[in-house]
């Protein structure tokens, strides 16, 4: 998909705002419950908010592929928005994932 913005081609980034209701993770957390959500939408729940080139879904799954689920247990969130992704000023609470 493509976005005309002052003239120039754009890629269009796909936002969760732009999925269906039923296909959002905190809406199908609220409806289904965790254990129909796999890590990755787990993680977007709890991370919120993606960066200026990914969504929060492709945020989430690069980490899951990038640590293994123990040590992002043990990983405090403050540490992954300094060290990993500059997300956008959204208040995050400083606390571990899990």
């Amino acid at each position: 998909m493509y976005n005309i913005s002052k003239g120039l081609m754009q890629e269009y980034k796909l936002k969760i705002k732009d999925l269906p209701l039923e296909e959002r993770p905190r809406e199908r957390l609220i409806k289904q419950g965790p254990k129909a959500l796999s890590i990755a939408e787990l993680l977007a729940v709890i991370i919120r908010t993606g960066n200026k080139k990914e969504n929060v879904l492709e945020v989430s799954n690069k980490l899951v592929k990038e640590y293994d689920l123990k040590t992002l247990s043990r990983i405090r969130v403050n540490i992954l928005k300094k060290n990993i992704w500059y997300w956008r000023s959204k208040s995050m609470p400083d606390y571990s994932l899990f």
